[in-house]
């Protein structure tokens, strides 16, 4: 039996997600699909507002930044930047469910980390190093604090983040577990009606306070959205949308809730209006993806784009802060904003090109050689237990994400 044939039997957009699972239905394989450049412009575009946040508002307001003092006009707007981050999931959630495409447990985990610890464990020594070097007191760390954060998982291990922003790493790590999870477990092909379980479990734990449960968080909403845009690019289901609609339901409301404290908690007032415009601007955005003139789009230095944004999210922060305190003034300080902000975009370049492409191979074989191999024999161990035929369910689906 041909297995595309068979995984493409049952893709009508009239089956509910229940009948889904029993047929095994999948999303159809896409070849044709290529890089979206736009999304690269997106990814910075998130890194730069977030980047805005840290230095116009949040540092300078909490003492981070001792040598200039927050602007009122400024922090206006900058107060928002923080909603890069929820795009940043919604991206994940999207890039995510697509690279599950055809790869083992192993290849999937592997491929994760590859993504992650090499600029991560630059950024993190780059930091620590400034921090010990400078003296800055708001950002002190530890020897054991700095060995701790090298797994990414430093809140499970007892230790604080040895920057703030690291919070979003445990997030993606937690949802990349889940679909790690669900590889090994050869569920590849059921992936869509998974993600339509949590979007109930999500609007469940929101409705009921429920969110302290595992996974239960709205801030998965946002990688669960960003997973029904990438389903919607590929075939369109009804039951695909709903599931779409219910949980940026969860998504808006989390983010008004989280503006109601944002006062507590900040110390400014977050409108409503304009946090719900940024975060409705960022869903258009992704439903232009869905569309063949975006697909089509060659931008200049997309790439170049795309590449920065993770060591910049990572360096941005407390190496920004003690930049600033050490070259900025009240009278020097547009000057020393920008001066700052290039810095770490070519700190950002240096990993980049330094770390992440010049390495790529050594590092893809240095994880597959560690994840891939740790999660194909845990992925080995739960088909035994369960009697699957290895990784038949990976098979089965490989054709829908490709």
């Amino acid at each position: 039996m041909n297995p595309g044939r068979s995984m493409r039997a049952c893709t009508g957009a009239s089956i509910c997600p229940l009948m889904a699972l029993r047929r095994g239905c999948v999303i159809p394989d896409n070849p044709g699909m290529k890089r979206l450049e736009l999304l690269d412009y997106g990814r910075l575009a998130a890194a730069l507002g977030v980047l805005a946040y840290h230095y116009l508002f949040f540092g300078v307001s909490k003492g981070l930044v001792t040598s200039i003092s927050p602007v009122p006009a400024e922090v206006a707007w900058a107060k928002y930047g923080f909603l890069g981050v929820q795009f940043f999931f919604l991206i994940s959630g999207f890039v995510i469910f697509q690279s599950a495409c055809g790869k083992s447990a192993g290849s999937f985990l592997a491929s994760r980390a590859a993504r992650l610890y090499p600029a991560f464990w630059v950024a993190l020594t780059c930091t620590a190093l400034v921090a010990w070097l400078s003296g800055h007191a708001p950002i002190a760390i530890t020897f054991k604090q700095y060995l701790v954060n090298t797994t990414m998982f430093y809140s499970e291990l007892g230790q604080p983040p040895v920057d703030g922003v690291y919070w979003t790493l445990s997030y993606e790590w937690h949802f990349y577990l889940l679909v790690f999870g669900a590889l090994a477990l050869g569920l590849e092909a059921r992936l869509p009606l998974l993600f339509g379980l949590w979007s109930l479990f999500l609007a469940f734990t929101y409705l009921v306070g429920g969110q302290s449960l595992p996974y239960g968080d709205s801030y998965y909403a946002w990688f669960v959205a960003g997973a029904f845009f990438a389903m919607l690019l590929r075939k369109k289901a009804w039951w695909m949308v709903a599931c779409l609609a219910l949980t940026l339901y969860v998504c808006y409301g989390a983010l008004f809730a989280y503006c109601d404290r944002f006062l507590l908690d900040k110390g400014v007032p977050l409108d409503k209006g304009v946090a719900g415009a940024i975060i409705t601007c960022q869903v258009v955005f992704f439903a232009l993806l869905m569309t063949p003139r975006a697909a089509a789009l060659r931008l200049p230095g997309s790439r170049l784009a795309g590449g920065l944004t993770y060591p910049l999210y990572l360096v941005h922060a407390h190496i920004g802060y003690v930049v600033l305190t050490r070259i900025g003034t009240e009278s020097n300080r547009t000057m020393a904003l920008i001066v700052t902000s290039i810095a770490m975009l070519l700190l950002a370049a240096a990993i980049h090109y330094g770390v992440e492409r010049r390495y790529a191979r050594f590092w893809q074989h240095l994880f597959t050689r560690t994840f891939g191999a740790l999660g194909d024999a845990a992925a080995g161990r739960i088909a035994r237990l369960t009697g699957r035929i290895g990784d038949a369910g990976s098979r089965d689906g490989q054709n829908w994400m490709r």
